[in-house]
């Protein structure tokens, strides 16, 4: 998964990582996976990342709340809210 960052792969690396092992769980991965095209795996990670938080396992980086800030302020309302419960948990 790491090794595809940056990279056309991205999505298939971790829509793979998604099938093989689940959602992501810590904020490295998390935020790889909001760094993917597909809206589908950015919803799974905006997901398992708001159980983490929730259960008090989730600390974001500085790059992952950039991540959310970026995904609140932008026109995919799905994404957007998703991002906004988070950061308001985060707070």
């Amino acid at each position: 998964m790491r090794d595809a960052l940056g990279t056309p792969d991205l999505d298939a690396a971790a829509r793979a990582y998604l099938d093989q092992i689940g959602p992501p769980r810590e904020a490295a991965l998390v935020a790889a996976f909001l760094d993917a095209r597909d809206r589908t795996l950015q919803l799974a990670a905006l997901a398992a990342w708001a159980e983490e938080v929730r259960a008090g396992r989730g600390a974001p980086t500085s790059g992952l709340r950039a991540q959310l800030r970026t995904l609140a302020a932008g026109a995919d309302d799905e994404l957007a809210d998703r991002a906004e419960e988070i950061l308001a948990m985060q707070a």
